[in-house]
């Protein structure tokens, strides 16, 4: 961090006495290189080497940060917000030009859920997931099983995607979740009662019955 000014070894003449003091006068190093290095995270990671890096000048042990524009996201990744944990944003510059600051940015997704043509909920929306999050607990109406509420006679069967493909497990990009619908299964009773002699086919009554 210091340049030394002036030394006996950098001084010209001899000693014909000897040496009980030696002062040695340093200077703190000027124009010393730090670095400012962006990450942008894909499909949840980030890259080995920077997406982007700058380097800058300063003293050494001077105090530095990175600035308010440093922090603005590069054209295309506008959506993505700061993974603060990771960040290092200010710091001491060091004389052997070690010091490097680093902006980490991540993309968030959202999840939306839509009742369908049986579903009786709101739409619901939850924003701000990590690329791999668990998919969103459902906080709508839920019925008497626990599940997504439908009308009468209908029972949940599951969440597709708006091109009728399955949920995944995990968040990977923004979707849109469309609740899907099966008949409830009704229990009922069917008596039957006989009189005399009189007889019924059970099969070809139950065949005939019309619901």
């Amino acid at each position: 961090n210091y340049n030394v000014l002036n030394s006996p070894e950098n001084s010209s003449g001899f000693y014909e006495e000897e040496v009980t003091e030696v002062k040695y006068y340093y200077s703190l190093k000027k124009d010393v290189e730090y670095k400012v290095e962006w990450y942008y995270q894909e499909q949840g990671q980030y890259p080995e080497t920077p997406n982007k890096s700058e380097t800058r000048i300063a003293d050494a042990l001077a105090e530095v940060e990175v600035t308010e524009e440093d922090m603005i996201p590069a054209e295309g990744y506008e959506a993505y917000v700061h993974d603060i944990e990771k960040e290092i944003l200010e710091g001491k510059v060091q004389g052997d030009g070690s010091l490097v600051l680093k902006i980490y940015l991540k993309p968030q997704f959202k999840v939306t859920y839509k009742p369908g043509e049986q579903g009786i909920f709101e739409e619901e929306t939850h924003e701000g997931l990590d690329y791999g999050a668990s998919l969103p607990e459902f906080k709508g109406e839920v019925g008497e099983d626990g599940k997504p509420k439908g009308k009468d006679g209908w029972e949940f069967k599951g969440w597709k995607t708006e091109d009728g493909e399955p949920a995944g497990k995990t968040v990977t990009k923004d979707e849109v979740y469309v609740a899907e619908w099966k008949k409830a299964e009704i229990e009922y009773t069917v008596e039957y009662y006989y009189d005399g002699e009189i007889t019924y086919d059970l099969k070809k009554e139950i065949a005939n019955l019309n619901f």
